[in-house]
This record gives structure tokens, sequence and C-alpha cells, in this order.
């Protein structure tokens, strides 16, 4: 089989986190607005936006272009409207199918003024934006779907965010240490995750932190880790964000710019962020930068890294792990007063306390 090209484009090496976008391709500003507006729904929850006409996709041929997307995308968009042209797009049924084979998670948007689906997608759910207010109505329906697929904090969950760099090392091992000692807790609906602070620098955590930490910990925690971007939106309904060093903090308080929506939200998604990001150490009782131990060259000198960073978040995190108990014991706020922000038609709810 050939080796799939997409995943030598930045950012599209991570398949679990890529997302294609099925439609008819035009011109026309709807149609600019309408991608645009899915683009940015999924890229602030720390997807990577997919089209087959993208011009860093090498290849000449159209159909083995959308075939390569399908195939290294986990998710989609089927995008049905009649914006200037009254009937279906039979290559968006098509690309839909074939996602839906592959069993990848697809959404199905529908312009409210189509009165109907094409037959072979009768029985399939769908949401509907409108062709008069497109970037709200597609934004809300990007934010619930993503909500339903895991992508985003499920209602009742705690959210503890780990990032790093690239997202392979430094964060996957603290998200493994902190996973092994809640097993010995008896929370519920605690989420621990990781992020890279900029794109995934691998689609796998990396080699020897993989090895590592299945021998510190006596269990392979970082197998099915897949490396994702922080997104905005998805820190800012986060309950705790953990910074693997200072610039990967800096990095974190800026990215308030990226959130879709006014000024005056940004500024409430800007103070959010800020409010509940932290230095590893600090958090627990220390001080400093955790050392990235990156490049993984797979040698002895790779490994004597890997292993220092392994034990020193192992001791810092088992040191102040009695600081993230009295927090994930804490009663979280009443809801009216907490920030809220629009996110098209839909809002998202912070977590700190205002």
């Amino acid at each position: 089989m050939l080796e799939n090209p997409l995943f030598k484009v930045q950012p599209f090496i991570v398949p679990e986190s890529n997302l294609f976008l099925m439609t008819r391709f035009r011109k026309t500003k709807h149609h600019r607005v309408l991608s645009d507006a899915v683009s940015a729904g999924v890229h602030a929850f720390g997807l990577e936006f997919v089209r087959a006409d993208n011009p860093n996709l090498p290849g000449n041929e159209l159909w083995t272009k959308v075939q390569f997307c399908m195939e290294g995308c986990h998710f989609g968009v089927a995008v049905f409207e009649d914006f200037d042209e009254p009937y279906f797009n039979p290559n968006v049924s098509l690309e839909l199918g074939y996602m839906i084979s592959l069993r990848r998670e697809c959404l199905l948007l529908k312009e409210k003024r189509l009165r109907k689906l094409p037959a072979d997608l009768v029985g399939y759910l769908y949401k509907e934006f409108d062709f008069r207010n497109v970037t709200p109505t597609v934004l809300g329906q990007v934010a619930e779907w993503l909500k339903s697929t895991g992508v985003r904090k499920r209602d009742h969950e705690k959210l503890i965010i780990f990032v790093s760099w690239g997202g392979q090392d430094r964060c996957a091992m603290a998200k493994a240490i902190t996973n092994h000692l809640l097993e010995k807790e008896t929370f519920t609906g605690v989420r621990v995750e990781s992020r890279a602070a900029f794109h995934s620098t691998g689609a796998r955590a990396a080699k020897t932190a993989i090895e590592v930490v299945q021998n510190g910990l006596e269990k392979n925690w970082l197998e099915a880790h897949r490396p994702r971007r922080a997104g905005v939106a998805f820190l800012f309904e986060a309950d705790l964000i953990l910074a693997a060093d200072r610039t990967i903090l800096n990095r974190l308080l800026t990215l308030f710019e990226d959130y879709p929506s006014s000024n005056s939200d940004r500024r409430i998604v800007r103070d959010e962020i800020q409010q509940k990001t932290h230095l590893i150490s600090e958090f627990f009782g220390g001080t400093g930068d955790i050392e990235d131990p990156s490049p993984d060259h797979e040698d002895a000198a790779s490994r004597r890294k890997y292993e220092r960073c392994f034990d020193d978040l192992y001791d810092r995190i088992t040191k102040g792990f009695s600081t993230l108990v009295t927090f994930l014991e804490k009663k979280s706020p009443a809801a009216t007063k907490l920030r809220t922000v629009s996110f098209g038609k839909h809002h998202l709810i912070g977590t700190t306390e205002v």
C-alpha cells in the first residue's frame, strides 16, 4: 500500500486529529465563508482542517488526492447546499459513503432551505445551517457535534491538560503518571489529556517515552497516545492547564487571539485561560521548567534523557499529588459565576469563578 502523502504535510501527520471537508468546490463568497467557518470551528478544538484542493498535497489526479485525504482523516464534515446550483453534488455523497465505510466520525450539514438529502442518505441524522447566517450557525453545529464525539470536554467532566511543545514527550509522560496515580483514587469523570502548544511533532508518543513509561509504571499507558494541538476553545473549557516550561506557558497565554468571536469574547477567553494555567513544577509545589528530552534518537543517550525527564516528572507529581486531589475534590462554582463566551450560535462555559 502506498504511503499516504498527507502525513508528510505539516500539520496533518496525525490522522486521529485530521478532519476532511466534503463539499462542492466553488469560489463564491458563501462557499468561502462556509469553509472558513468549519475550519475555525474545528481548529479551535485542536483538529486540523483538510481540503482536497490544498496546494501542498502532491499529485495531479483529483480522486487520488481525495482518497488520500479521506483515508488520512478520522473526522469529516459533509455539506449539502444549493447556494448557486439547484442540484446535489454527487461527489459529496460518494465521499461521505467512503468515509462512513471507513467508520469515520462524520457531521452532515444541510442548508435549511433544502427539503431533503439525497435518497442514498435517507435515515442519516443531519444538522442544519442557515444560508443567511452561515458562520454562526455552522460554528454552533460543529461545537455540538464535537462534544458528541468526545473531542470536546463532555458535561460533568473535569478536564486536566498537560502541554508541551509537540505533544510526544513531557506532556505525554505527565499524563501517564497522573492517570497511573488516579487509578488508586475513587474519582469519577476525571479526564487527563496532553496537548501540543505548537504542531504535533509525530503521530505517536516518542518511542523511548513509551518504553520508559512502560518500564517505570509497569503498564503501557502511552500505547493509544496520539498527539493533538491545544485548541483555544479546548483550553477555555478545561479545568486545569499545566505547561511543561515557561515558553510553553507564554505560548498558551497568547492563544486567545485565535478565538473565533468578538474582541470582547477574546478578552474573556484570555482571562479564563490565564487564571487556570500553571507550570507543572509550580502547581505541584516546585519551581523551574521540565527539561525537554527530545529529539528521540532511540539510542542510549536518548534513553538517559527520557529516564531523567520521567524521574523528574514522577518525583514532582507524586510529591505534590495531594494538591491535585484537593483541586479535584473542590466543588465547581455555580454556573452563574462562570465565564461564558459565544461560539457562533452556541455558548462555551469556563470553569473558573469570575
